[in-house]
């Protein structure tokens, strides 16, 4: 985990604000994943029947998840600090959303 202080940063993902507790140095991962989510999700809910912004979240999460594996298993996995990173980031987001 980072030493950096924590400072609010807020997401938004398909028109709703999210505040989330993000070490400084990590701020700008943050946003970007932010907007890659809000791109895709915004590209399911164009392209498919899905309704609910949970149902297009959880089927989001989980082809970013399946490509993420894919590339993972590409190059014999992620490296330690990537993973730890991607989990708390899922976990932050885990927690914006509870």
């Amino acid at each position: 985990m980072s030493d950096a202080p924590t400072v609010p940063v807020t997401v938004n993902i398909l028109d709703k604000d999210y505040k989330i507790a993000c070490p400084e140095d990590e701020r700008e991962a943050l946003e970007a994943s932010a907007r890659l989510v809000d791109e895709r999700m915004r590209e399911m809910r164009r392209h498919t029947r899905v309704a609910g912004n949970d149902r297009i979240a959880v089927i989001t999460a989980l082809n970013l998840a399946g490509e993420l594996l894919a590339r993972g298993d590409e190059q014999a996995g992620p490296d330690p600090r990537t993973r730890a990173r991607i989990e708390r980031l899922a976990d932050r987001i885990d927690e914006a959303l509870g």
